[in-house]
């Protein structure tokens, strides 16, 4: 009782005898669970690993109800409290690419041909070039880091498998004009890997967060959105000045068409 069906098993039984009211407290955050029965942790901050048996879809990232369940026989509710969770974390910014870009974007070196917005995500394709020629990147001004920590988190996904020595995609940091960071998911030496830090990366789907201070970054990433933030790598940063941000691909194959997907871009101001 109190198990997530096909998927988390309790640690301990607190379960009432049958026929006593039982009392659940369920929390959920970024995909982990966690649920006290009777007062009791039974199932503390677990990652949710796809789909239970008892779903309505079997897309996980699709949104759904709440909705409750008997099974076998009459089951009784009450006393039902839904209560949002308040991040320690401000939005500052938030692109939902719904049907147009928000303001405050612009383009280096556009190709109107080869993007597009789809399904709630900006769709580039992958095109020849490096840091200094890259087509497509899409930029806008960083938050001042003089004034704090700031994460901005992207989800980037390949609908085609990279082929290309150094084909990648991804965050870059621009710092007076020039571009002097990247956290990407890049093709190197045969392997998919997350740059910097050379961390494999077998899924297709990854969220990558940057977090930066006025003088250092770290860069994390999260399979699939699934599980706890990893850190690939942390190290220093230039001083503030005329700071942007990017999310763009380059070094795309000359003869295939290869889409990158990004989506769930903002930027957040974390505690100090």
């Amino acid at each position: 009782m109190g198990g997530i069906y096909s998927r988390i098993t309790p640690t301990v039984g607190a379960e009432k005898p049958a026929g006593q009211w039982q009392t659940l407290d369920m929390t959920l955050l970024d995909r982990h669970v966690t649920v006290k029965l009777n007062g009791k942790t039974i199932i503390d901050n677990e990652p949710l690993l796809g789909c239970t048996g008892g779903a309505m879809w079997s897309d996980q990232f699709r949104p759904g109800p709440i909705y409750l369940q008997g099974d076998h026989t009459a089951v009784n509710y009450r006393n039902i409290v839904l209560t949002p969770i308040v991040q320690s974390k401000a939005v500052l910014f938030e692109e939902n690419f719904n049907g147009k870009l928000d303001g405050g974007w612009s383009w280096l070196r556009e190709n109107p041909s080869a993007w597009r917005i789809r399904e709630g995500a900006l769709e580039i394709r992958n095109e020849p070039g490096v840091a200094h020629n890259v087509k497509n990147a899409l930029v806008r001004p960083a938050p001042d880091r003089k004034g704090g920590k700031f994460a901005i988190d992207v989800t980037v996904t390949n609908s085609t498998k990279p082929i290309q020595l150094y084909e990648q995609a991804g965050i870059t940091w621009y710092n007076n004009g020039k571009p002097v960071f990247k956290l990407v998911k890049e093709l190197v030496d045969g392997q998919i890997m997350i740059i910097p830090g050379r961390k494999p990366m077998t899924s297709e789907m990854v969220q990558l967060r940057l977090i930066v201070t006025s003088d250092s970054f770290v860069a994390q990433y999260r399979p699939n959105v699934e599980g706890e933030f990893q850190t690939a790598a942390e190290g220093k940063l230039p001083a503030p000045a005329d700071d942007q941000v990017s999310i763009q691909c380059y070094n795309g194959p000359p003869n295939a068409e290869h889409w990158i997907r990004f989506d769930d871009f903002r930027i957040s101001k974390l505690p100090d």
